[in-house]
């Protein structure tokens, strides 16, 4: 990549340009979001790690310090038998295992796409031009305190003052 990292200077004055507004926000920002990874680590990927963990070994509900590690055997394991046959055992072997994977994939599917066909509709329902369109949403509709509201046009040399009620225009010729 040519130029990267480059610095860049300012023609009119052959200044270079500043960073240090830009660092500093990317520093608050960086400052602000740090509780909240560390708490979805604590929350998010502790647990998952820990399950991972717990799939690894033959650990009981009853006693989760007492398992030892059997690695991948939970998932898939065989034996041979006298005749020569072999069995197959684990997670992966059951068809039971199995069985729920395809209904979650069904549900996943289907709910999902009546999700998305059923939100497309409402949006162009809600987008679309008709008669009385906005009286369930329309601002003025919205009781009191709720009722969003515009500061009122004032002539030049005014300016706009507000209480908790109501919003004025005071001028200085008032």
């Amino acid at each position: 990549m040519a130029g990267y990292g480059r610095q860049y200077q300012d023609t009119a004055t052959g200044q270079k340009p500043n960073h240090e507004p830009e660092q500093q926000r990317a520093r608050a920002a960086f400052w602000f979001l740090a509780p909240m990874l560390v708490l979805l680590v604590l929350v998010a990927a502790w647990p998952l790690a820990r399950s991972i963990w717990f799939s690894l070994t033959d650990t009981k509900l009853d006693n989760l310090y007492g398992g030892s590690f059997v690695g991948l055997d939970n998932y898939l394991r065989w034996r041979v038998l006298e005749s020569g046959r072999i069995r197959w055992g684990g997670t992966l072997a059951d068809p039971a295992w199995w069985n729920a994977v395809w209904n979650t994939v069904r549900f996943a599917l289907v709910s999902v796409t009546l999700e998305t066909i059923l939100g497309l509709l409402v949006a162009l329902v809600l987008n679309a031009e008709f008669r009385g369109r906005g009286l369930g949403a329309r601002p003025s509709s919205f009781p009191g305190p709720f009722r969003p509201s515009s500061p009122p046009k004032c002539g030049p040399g005014c300016s706009t003052t507000s209480s908790a009620s109501s919003m004025t225009c005071c001028c200085a010729s008032d």
